[in-house]
């Protein structure tokens, strides 16, 4: 249902929204791969807290790990540059 919001109304104010809930809702159904891509996004919002980017970076980086899916040190080698230590 959210992928077909998504799909016919892709200029909505509520397009955020409905891509954090699909990022959950593939988490939560075991789906780390499609949830990880879902939370890319929100890791280079300009919108977004510096809190929020680092979160969804850290999500991401987990998922795509979880999925075996090298895309995750690709993902910690960019946010190096935004969130140096």
């Amino acid at each position: 249902m959210l992928e077909a919001f998504r799909r016919n109304f892709p200029q909505s104010p509520l397009h955020p929204d409905v891509t954090r809930k699909l990022a959950v809702a593939y988490s939560e159904s075991n789906h780390p791969g499609p949830a990880a891509a879902e939370f890319e996004p929100h890791r280079r919002a300009p919108g977004e807290t510096p809190a929020c980017q680092r979160e969804a970076t850290l999500r991401a980086t987990e998922l795509y790990d979880k999925a075996g899916d090298s895309a995750s040190q690709g993902v910690l080698e960019a946010s190096s540059n935004s969130f140096p230590s």
